[in-house]
């Protein structure tokens, strides 16, 4: 571990530790790959983010977990479709459910930072932290790049919060956790449970992913 990165991560609380989180893949190789090894930085799949650069590149080092099973639901079959019959759904995603126990070093997800300070933005949040944040975001890009982030061009949040996480204090890194944001944890994480979803029942699956372990089957 590099030094520069110690500065990077902030320690999870006792309330943190206390959650279940959850991380998802669509992909069928990936998810064999943690079942054997555990969930290991980089096995992170971007399904979403399908415009390829440095701004939406995963911070090195890191695996992304959330608590929010929803979200992690989207990662596991490969987009926002459940309830959806296609002859795409096939083959297998995986989501594993982690113990709080095992976060370590944390910060929040990047993309999660520039879509909270977005909706703060848009007047649709009123944390304190996020209106701080407007106001630190307002000086940190050119004209351009605002226009791109307040415009809600994925990319820029991404960016946006690239660039903020470089200086953020660890209570705000914690305070944005609390706000919602997905979370970044330093190395490796081990999972409690395994599930495997057949993507041919992606039609049964609810959109919250309330029924997701009465439609999967669990595998470890």
């Amino acid at each position: 571990m590099l030094l520069q990165d110690l500065f990077e991560m902030a320690t999870p609380s006792t309330a943190h530790k206390a959650k279940t989180y959850y991380h998802g893949t669509s992909s069928e190789s990936a998810g064999e790959s943690i079942l054997k090894s555990g969930i290991q930085p980089g096995s992170v799949v971007l399904t979403k983010k399908s415009v390829k650069g440095p701004s939406l590149e995963p911070v090195k080092g890191k695996v992304y977990v959330t608590p929010d099973l929803k979200y992690a639901q989207i990662y596991a079959i490969g987009g926002d479709i459940a309830g959806t019959d296609s002859p795409r759904n096939k083959g297998f995603g995986y989501l594993f459910v982690i113990d709080g126990s095992e976060l370590s070093d944390i910060q929040p997800d990047e993309d999660s930072v520039g879509e909270l300070i977005w909706k703060a933005f848009q007047g649709d949040r009123k944390d304190p932290i996020l209106q701080r944040y407007v106001n630190i975001l307002a000086r940190s890009l050119t004209d351009g790049q605002l226009k791109k982030f307040k415009d809600g061009e994925y990319v820029m949040w991404a960016h946006a919060g690239k660039k903020l996480l470089k200086s953020m204090p660890d209570e705000d890194k914690l305070a944005f956790i609390d706000a919602g944001a997905h979370i970044a944890n330093a190395g490796e994480i081990n999972f409690k449970e395994a599930w495997r979803i057949d993507k041919v029942k992606i039609k049964d699956l609810k959109k919250d992913g309330s029924n997701f372990f009465e439609i999967a089957e669990k595998v470890k």
